[in-house]
């Protein structure tokens, strides 16, 4: 049983005195059992008490607010709200059933109660999945191909991905190649360092004077190594994965808000 479990520890004593002569007993040791348990889930309840205080000078009632609640006008709390999707989608329970089970601890929560508040708690999460969603939709993943090619959502590559293919040859094979691709990226996210906290359009205006000419110098550069290379080398595969990238950064150039590195 893994030790993140909680242990309750019984120890059974033998007594205090020999059964065979009267002698005090001495422990020179312990045999140990696991025995693994299982305490079904129970339902408690929160009583929030608002006392209700009225000033002795003025005459005017004070009362703390209600704490807030995860749904609106509902009382369920977080644990309860979050056990019966769980319980739905990752443990294959219809509500009708979970309602049958809350009802043998004399909890009646009939099943369009249950719909209820998991079609309401599934909004909850809305705001972080939207979130979720607006990071990887910046990413170069395969599965977005369709969006890009409709023209519904636009690729912004990241640089960090272009490095690390080049960091791993050159520090794994040693390749010079790599190592130089290395210190003309790093020259770049000096320039991006530079840009850093300043306004949108200071940002775009340091990149147009600063990092344009090492980009295009990086592109031209990384175009006249592919016929000296073997194809089906990785260092072949990291220049070709490092051109198409490069061909979707461009944008960055002319744009104060998007990241060198959208890692």
């Amino acid at each position: 049983m893994p030790d993140r479990l909680p242990r309750r520890e019984t120890v059974l004593q033998p007594g205090r005195a020999c059964g065979s002569c009267g002698g005090a007993l001495k422990t020179v040791g312990a045999d140990v059992t696991g025995e693994p348990e299982y305490i079904p889930g129970r339902f408690t309840v929160n009583r929030i008490v608002r006392p209700r205080t009225v000033c002795r000078a003025c005459a005017r009632f004070r009362q703390a607010p209600p704490p807030p609640r995860p749904i609106e006008r509902g009382r369920p709390g977080p644990g309860l709200l979050a056990h019966v999707p769980v319980s739905r989608y990752a443990d294959h329970l219809p509500l009708y059933r979970q309602a049958q089970m809350f009802a043998r601890d004399g909890i009646d929560l009939d099943r369009s109660t249950l719909a209820d508040r998991v079609g309401k708690s599934a909004a909850l999460p809305g705001p972080v999945a939207n979130g979720i969603g607006d990071h990887v939709r910046a990413d170069g993943y395969a599965g977005f191909a369709e969006l890009y090619r409709t023209g519904r959502i636009r690729e912004a590559p990241c640089m960090a991905h272009v490095r690390r293919k080049f960091v791993d040859l050159a520090r794994n094979r040693g390749a010079p190649v790599a190592g130089e691709a290395v210190e003309r990226i790093a020259a770049l996210y000096a320039v991006e360092a530079e840009a850093r906290g300043q306004t949108p359009e200071e940002r775009v205006r340091i990149r147009q004077a600063k990092a344009k000419p090492l980009f295009d110098d990086l592109e031209t550069w990384l175009a006249r190594q592919s016929p000296n290379i073997s194809a089906k080398t990785p260092l072949a595969g990291a220049i070709r994965y490092a051109r198409a990238r490069l061909a979707r950064l461009r944008p960055w150039l002319d744009n104060g808000t998007l990241e060198l590195d959208n890692n």
